[in-house]
């Protein structure tokens, strides 16, 4: 849980410091964000036992 909280803190961080230098690479980390979740969840349904 930590792990995926810290990844969540890292796109943050990023978002902030690359808004005015990199305005459109923003709009692009979305997509690692919603597929390293993704992959948490299914990682999770699958070793853990986790369930909807």
């Amino acid at each position: 849980m930590f792990a995926l909280l810290a990844v969540w803190t890292v796109h943050f961080v990023l978002a902030v410091r690359w808004f005015s230098a990199k305005p459109y690479a923003v709009l692009l980390l979305p997509v690692p964000a919603v597929l390293i979740w993704f992959a948490a969840m299914l990682a999770g349904g699958a070793w853990l036992g986790w369930s909807a």
